[in-house]
């Protein structure tokens, strides 16, 4: 199995193994925390579980109805994490996720992510349904001026982050 990847400088590349960070993270974390909490964002991202398409006059919307948000937040605090591992053990896609900032507060809230709000993370989430959208895209820092977070593309869906108390400027609440 490969996982096509595209770095933070768009230069494309191919993994044999993906993005694993096996000697970072320790079984119990990984089974307690990062587990349920990938297999809950693919129910939804995924599987679509709570999604319904809505029609207008210039194509589809994909809409997320009764979804745990907390969970969705302490979810994109997870990704934030492991690519925050990456760039310190020198992955070389990783290496523009910097989340010195949060560090601290994301490490204690995922600890304890069934009792944190994790309010300090929003997104933007659209899905592509080109064919051309089939790889992973490393997070890309966002300018500081349009907002404090990162750019993230997965297979056919593609995330804003924010990170930090100012709304993010894509999400209407």
């Amino acid at each position: 199995c490969s996982m096509a990847m595209i770095d933070a400088d768009g230069n494309f590349k191919r993994r044999p193994n993906a993005l694993y960070l096996t000697d970072c993270i320790c079984n119990d974390c990984e089974k307690n925390i990062f587990t349920p909490l990938d297999e809950y964002a693919l129910t939804i991202f995924r599987d679509k579980k709570a999604s319904e398409l809505t029609n207008y006059e210039d194509g589809q919307i994909l809409t997320f109805r009764n979804i745990n948000r907390r969970l969705l937040r302490a979810y994109l605090a997870s990704l934030l994490w492991r690519f925050n591992l990456g760039r310190e053990k020198g992955i070389d896609e990783c290496r523009n996720v910097d989340i010195e900032e949060f560090k601290e507060t994301i490490r204690c809230d995922l600890l304890d992510y069934k009792n944190r709000d994790f309010d300090y993370i929003d997104a933007f989430v659209y899905l592509l349904t080109s064919i051309t959208h089939q790889s992973v895209c490393a997070p890309k820092k966002m300018k500081r001026e349009i907002m404090n977070g990162f750019y993230i593309e997965f297979p056919f869906l593609s995330m804003y982050i924010s990170l930090g108390y100012e709304k993010n400027p894509l999400v209407n609440r």
